[in-house]
């Protein structure tokens, strides 16, 4: 586990183990992840008549684990733990970020609002996102951060660890990933194949939905690919939109050639005016 990690959890020990439930299906899901031992697990379910206790014990477990920070997070939001599992995705990089560095000159990406860079965050390589607040508003970035708060917890979702605002600017701070599917389809610098591809991206797309999320702007730039475990991260979400209510009304936000088959086929019948607006 990284030391921001720890920190967050240390710091927030207490309104843990209040609002941590270590039900059987947590636990269940923690050991089939590697997380717990089977002798931990067993341990956990001795204590099942002091809830604080059985609490306390797992997050002292937790904290020696490598992966156990994320593995947790999934596993909350799986049990509908949300009072933990906003504990643990709050705004952190002021408050426990320990340091963060990116290079000018190593630009991997980037459009007309903002710029993206390689750099470190603590001691991990992470990708920093630069949105410029000259040409975007801050609550539109404030807007992006919370769905990556909301939705980093799936494994095809880039994950989130921070964020710091500028004077001039706002980094977001991302998991860093090899390449997009824009240039993988031209040099397949991901061993992994198309099929499993378009898997994990819609595995991403059915997470981001069943939150009440609309992307607004998949496209093969914002499908980013690891070669850790080939993995498929949907990523860029300053276009997304929260579905309220029963009902949501909105216009596409891509280019022509990335529209929807039903928006497509929508602006061809009306000769390429603009769409009406398609309900979701």
């Amino acid at each position: 586990m990284e030391d921001w990690e720890k920190k967050i959890i240390l710091q927030n020990m207490d309104k843990l183990v209040e609002t941590t439930q270590c039900s059987s299906v947590l636990l269940a899901k923690l050991l089939a992840h590697g997380i717990l031992s089977v002798n931990d697990a067993e341990e956990l379910n001795s204590m099942k008549g002091n809830s604080t206790e059985q609490a306390l014990e797992l997050y002292n477990i937790l904290l020696t684990r490598q992966h156990g920070f994320k593995t947790l997070l999934q596993a909350l939001d799986k049990t509908k733990q949300t009072g933990a599992l906003s504990i643990l995705t709050k705004e952190t990089t002021t408050e426990y970020m320990i340091s963060f560095t990116y290079d000018v000159k190593s630009v991997i990406g980037g459009h007309n609002e903002s710029i993206v860079y390689k750099g470190r965050f603590g001691n991990r390589d992470v990708a920093v996102k630069k949105l410029l607040l000259k040409v975007i508003d801050a609550e539109t970035v404030s807007h992006e951060i919370e769905i990556l708060k909301n939705c980093d917890a799936h494994q095809n979702i880039v994950r989130y660890f921070g964020s710091k605002k500028t004077p001039s600017s706002i980094l977001i701070f991302l998991e860093l990933c090899d390449t997009n599917l824009s240039e993988w389809v031209k040099h397949k610098s991901v061993d992994i194949l198309p099929m499993e591809v378009l898997r994990q991206a819609t595995l991403g797309l059915e997470w981001l939905h069943s939150k009440r999320i609309v992307h607004r702007s998949l496209k093969p730039e914002n499908v980013l690919l690891s070669r850790n475990a080939s993995q498929v991260k949907i990523s860029d979400f300053v276009l997304s939109k929260s579905i309220l209510g029963e009902t949501s009304y909105e216009s596409s936000s891509l280019k022509f050639g990335w529209n929807a088959p039903e928006t497509f086929s929508q602006l061809v019948d009306q000769k390429h005016r603009k769409p009406d607006f398609v309900r979701y």
